[in-house]
Formats: structure tokens, C-alpha cells, sequence
């Protein structure tokens, strides 16, 4: 089968790819990110398995069929090299353009929801990158909640009260135009966390110490 993929302004405008090309150039996409990520932070910055994809780690260890990205989250401490030196963030930009990589990152904001993404400049197809935040608030619309700490959304409106924050949770911002929730689970589901042998044949890669509580 086959699909017809249409690119930004950026891209080549008509790109017909079939259903392994696009598995492939995902694969790519995943392990060129992961590894440049990886090596220009000297192995601090960790890659994690996320949202749909970790659905699909958890059920049958390699992406769902029906995904048409993959969904990686970064724990914000890994973030550290980029503060301490900015050019460090620059040359992954750099280096992923030269494979044929958009790559861009928000690592510096407490309030965006798909921080960053990884985009194939010729077909269009990418990876969203989440981040992790220690802490969350209580809501003045929410939080609800999906059984006892397995996660919460708040409702599009709501404000997080002064002094209420609870460190012992971790935070994913979700997006708002979309879902209009944020996910919250205790922070020993999500640390520490565990190297897997690979995903999708992608190297270097982490999961959340309890998959099931995160996912």
C-alpha cells in the first residue's frame, strides 16, 4: 500500500513512499536523533520511550503498525550540557541537518507541550520529543484523575495554585490545541530509568522504570 506524504514549504511538495519506506526513514529519523543527542552530550542526555511508542514497547516491544511517528520524551536534568554551553545544543542542529534532519528543540520553556521535533527534510516524517518536569501543582479546574496517581488531566483554564507543588510527582505537559491535558505520575514510576536493549532496531535507548504506570 501505498501513501502519498505532502511536505511543508520546506520539503519536497509530492512524496510518494510506501508503507516500509516510511518504517524506514522513521528508523532513520530515531537513530540519527538518539545517537547525535547522545554522543555531543558525552551520553548524559537520555533518550526515552514514550506516549504511543511505549504503548507499543510494552505490547509487543517495537512500534504499533498504525503509528506514523515516534514519540520520545527527555527527562529535563538531562538537559544540563545546553545550559552550561549553548553551542552544544547548535552542533546537534548542525549535525543532524547534515543527515538530512530538521531538528529543533524548546529546552528552555517549563510550558510547552511537544518541546521538540525531529523532521526528515525530504519526506516530512518525524519524531516528537516530550519533557519530563519534576514536580505539579494542584489545579483550580483539576486535576482529574484516571484511578489513584496513574495520571491526571487538567481542564483547558486552569491555574496552579501558589505553594501547592508536589515533588514527589513528575509532569509531562501535553498539547493543549489538541488534548488539553497535562500527565502526572509518581516520580519512582519514571526514575530511575532503564536502558533497553534497542526499539525498532534503535540503539541507546530508555524506558521508564515502571512502563505500565507511565504509559
Amino acid at each position: 500500500m501505498q501513501k502519498r506524504h505532502r511536505g511543508n514549504n520546506n520539503m519536497a511538495q509530492d512524496v510518494l513512499i510506501t508503507g516500509a519506506d516510511r518504517k524506514h526513514i522513521l528508523q532513520r529519523v530515531l537513530s540519527d536523533t538518539v545517537e547525535e543527542l547522545r554522543v555531543h552530550t558525552n551520553g548524559t542526555l537520555r533518550s526515552i520511550v514514550d506516549a504511543g511508542s511505549l504503548l507499543g514497547f510494552i505490547r509487543q516491544q517495537r512500534s504499533l503498525p498504525w503509528d506514523d511517528d515516534h514519540d520520545v520524551a527527555i527527562y529535563y536534568k538531562d538537559f544540563a550540557p545546553f545550559y552550561h554551553d549553548r553551542s552544544i545544543y547548535d552542533r546537534v542542529v548542525e549535525s543532524l541537518e547534515l543527515r538530512g534532519l530538521a531538528f529543533s528543540l524548546n529546552y528552555q520553556s517549563e510550558k510547552c507541550a511537544v518541546c521538540g521535533r525531529s523532521t526528515d527534510i525530504r519526506s516530512g516524517f518525524y519524531i516528537d520529543i516530550f519533557v519530563w518536569r519534576d514536580g505539579y501543582g494542584a489545579w483550580t479546574r483539576g486535576p482529574k484523575y484516571r484511578g489513584a496517581v496513574k495520571g491526571c488531566w487538567r481542564e483547558n483554564g486552569g491555574e496552579e495554585r501558589a505553594g501547592s507543588r508536589n515533588e514527589t510527582m513528575v509532569h509531562v505537559t501535553g498539547d493543549w490545541h489538541m488534548f488539553g491535558w497535562d500527565k502526572v505520575v509518581e516520580k519512582s514510576a519514571l526514575l530511575p530509568l532503564r536502558p533497553i536493549n534497542s526499539f525498532d532496531g534503535v540503539q541507546h535507548l530508555y524506558v521508564p522504570n515502571d512502563p505500565i504506570r507511565v504509559a
